[in-house]
């Protein structure tokens, strides 16, 4: 065997000299000394080639490993995050410079720590990241993380700048790094900017991105294409709590009373999975849900609502859903100064999203502080700019202050920007408002046409309010048709089954008209209209029934009674006119019989309305009813103190109160066995 050497010294190879020949040595081995060399050569290297085998083995497992917690984890659910963080936790013992290891560890737990979860503690959270940032600066996931903590911290420019040195087309950028791009744009204001990224993301499948485009679209008042990526994210990943708490939520927002069954099923499931699989956020919004939707359906449980209300607060320290949805049940309970307060204080918390602005600028206007409404609506559009919800709650605040001609004027300026279905439906409304029933009828026509791409409880609501303005003209006939078209589209508007039940009456179908009613009553058994289905089921005397045609016809007198506010804005009349009704239901006969501080213009249009009006058939010929009625600026108006009164007799039917028409606080139910009057309320819902 000869050894070529490099070297000048001489050496001893089991103490047998070599000799140099020409800068080689040669080495001369006995043959039995040879052989054992070479098996011990073969046995050193078959034992190399199964360590290195175990090597490659354990190297492909530990790879396998982090893939799967990688893919694992883009499912996105609290539960996915937290298991890769154990398993990666574990991974890192044995390689701890793993750059898709060390930034999934790190961006799962700036995840959790997100969501609430306990042990994502903000040192352990920013030692993960700290140590990405070393090992793997320019991983997605790691600059992701890296965002993330930037942003906990407060530093969202900082943020947004580590993303753009990424890419300077943020559509290029990895969808991880674009969510976290726009949580950071969002966070300091740029709301245009974070609904363009929104659009990039609600066109692929990553749930994570369709999260998170459904929060930058509720920021600017797009509910309708929050619920549309949050239904996409929810199909695409069943598990996904973050998407199902949202949903939940903005369906109680929208009001969407068909859709409170799903909404409930998600909070189900949530609450389901308890604190261990979900942080103190989708924990503290379940919770949120599950008060709001039992205050909506079950109105006795007022215990356990403020009960879920109080825990959600303390799960969702410096949320600004907890006051914001506080505000929803003040307001729904009337306690309008309340609502203000905590609609105030959601801003506070959240100054980039819109809702908590629509909400108190309507609180602000129905109390009649339309200075401070004028204030919330320009900060708010600071914020958003032009924007169709804002624009539209700014007609109701007109409309609330009685400008319905400076409304009509603000609707028709937002058609040149949004040639949008809920601009022609309200453009509708101002129309009844103002009597105008064909000019209505004509703008929710349109509204009709242009729905068809809306939801559908959205087109029931406008066919709803087209039947109202059919109904107003005393079309029932195609009044009817309207609620019916409403109802096919979606049962989710149960005010379209009443308003059809009095058309129906309208029409002498009092057997269909109570079929109407009671299927209101099956969908809404609290709702706003139930107490009045369930006198027209039961059935009422003739004088509850002549008080209720009145109480329908209370925006007629109104409009007699705004024409003479044109000249005396404090004007407060009294009037109380004697009429005969026939058998047939007709007025043969009506005159005033006592006045106070009413015009000849006045009477005369008093008269012409009331003699116009058709009642039920009664049940004696010539009925003689006295019915007084008082004018009242808004905020004049005490109907309470006049329910205080025994059931009137058929010649003395329940004094009527007439206020302006808007603004005016509604009358509340008077409950001493007689008719109330009331003006009907605004709203189909």
């Amino acid at each position: 065997m000869t050894l070529a050497m490099h070297s000048n010294e001489s050496v001893n190879v089991h103490g047998r000299r070599r000799a140099w020949m020409g800068g080689r040595a040669r080495l001369v081995l006995p043959a039995g000394a040879l052989f054992a060399l070479c098996c011990h050569i073969g046995i050193l290297h078959s034992l190399g080639e199964m360590a290195t085998s175990d090597m490659t083995t354990q190297r492909q497992q530990f790879e396998q490993l982090v893939l799967r917690e990688l893919t694992n984890a883009r499912h996105d659910s609290t539960r996915a995050h937290a298991t890769a963080v154990e398993v990666l936790r574990q991974a890192l013992r044995t390689d701890d410079e793993h750059a898709d290891a060390v930034s999934q560890y790190a961006y799962s737990l700036t995840m959790l720590a997100d969501r609430g979860v306990k042990g994502a503690d903000e040192k352990t959270v920013g030692g993960a990241v700290e140590t990405a940032r070393k090992r793997a600066r320019n991983h997605p996931l790691s600059v992701a993380a890296q965002m993330a903590m930037l942003r906990r911290g407060g530093d969202s420019a900082a943020a947004e700048a580590l993303a753009r040195t990424m890419h300077s087309e943020v559509s290029l950028l990895v969808p991880v790094v674009r969510i976290e791009l726009g949580k950071a744009l969002l966070a300091q204001g740029k709301v245009g900017d974070t609904v363009a990224i929104a659009d990039t993301l609600a066109a692929a499948s990553d749930v994570a991105g369709l999260t998170f485009a459904a929060t930058a679209y509720r920021a600017v008042g797009d509910l309708f294409k929050a619920r549309r990526a949050l239904e996409s994210a929810i199909e695409a990943e069943p598990t996904h709590d973050p998407a199902r708490a949202l949903r939940a939520l903005v369906i109680i927002e929208q009001e969407d009373v068909g859709s409170l069954p799903v909404a409930l099923d998600d909070i189900g499931n949530l609450l389901e999975l308890g604190d261990e699989d979900l942080g103190t956020r989708q924990l503290g919004y379940a919770t949120l849900g599950r008060a709001l939707v039992s205050k909506r359906l079950r109105p006795d449980t007022t215990p356990d609502v403020s009960s879920d209300l109080a825990v959600a607060r303390s799960l969702l320290s410096n949320d600004p859903e907890t006051p914001f949805f506080e505000a929803v049940v003040a307001t729904d309970e009337g306690r309008l100064d309340d609502a203000m307060t905590l609609l105030d204080e959601a801003i506070t918390l959240d100054p980039f999203r819109i809702g908590p602005y629509l909400a108190l600028i309507e609180v602000a206007s129905r109390t009649q502080k339309f200075a401070l409404a004028d204030t919330v609506h320009s900060n708010g559009e600071k914020i958003v700019g032009e924007n169709l919800a804002l624009g539209l709650t700014k007609s109701k605040r007109l409309v609330a202050e009685k400008r319905l001609d400076d409304a009509l004027n603000h609707l028709s300026t937002m058609l040149k920007i949004f040639d949008h279905a809920e601009v022609h439906r309200e453009i509708g409304k101002v129309y009844l408002l103002k009597r105008e029933s064909q000019n209505a009828i004509s703008s929710l026509k349109k509204a009709a046409h242009e729905a068809s791409a809306l939801p559908s409880a959205t087109q029931a609501v406008i066919y709803t309010w087209l039947g109202r303005a059919f109904a107003q003209a005393s079309e029932h006939r195609y009044a009817k048709a309207a609620y019916v078209q409403a109802l096919a589209v979606s049962s989710d508007v149960p005010a379209a089954h009443y308003w059809l039940a009095l058309s129906l009456e309208a029409l002498k179908q009092d057997d269909e008209a109570k079929e109407a009613f009671t299927a209101y009553l099956e969908a809404e058994p609290s709702g706003r209209y139930a107490e009045e289905a369930r006198r027209h089921i039961e059935g009422a005397s003739d004088v509850q029934v002549i008080a209720r045609i009145f109480t329908a016809h209370k925006d007629d007198l109104a409009a007699c009674y705004e024409a003479e506010l044109k000249h005396d804005p404090e004007l407060s009349a009294e009037v109380s006119v004697r009429l005969v009704i026939g058998r047939k239901g007709r007025v043969s006969q009506a005159g005033i019989t006592k006045q106070r501080n009413v015009s000849g213009q006045l009477e005369r249009c008093v008269l012409s309305r009331i003699k116009s009006l058709t009642f039920p058939r009664v049940d004696q010929p010539d009925l003689v009813v006295i019915q007084p009625t008082s004018f009242r600026p808004a905020g004049a108006v005490d109907s309470e103190a006049r329910c205080a009164h025994q059931p009137c007799a058929v010649s003395d039917i329940a004094d009527l109160e007439i206020a302006p028409r808007v603004g005016a606080p509604e009358t509340p139910h008077c409950r001493t066995g007689r008719e109330s009057i009331r003006a009907l309320p605004a709203d189909t819902r």
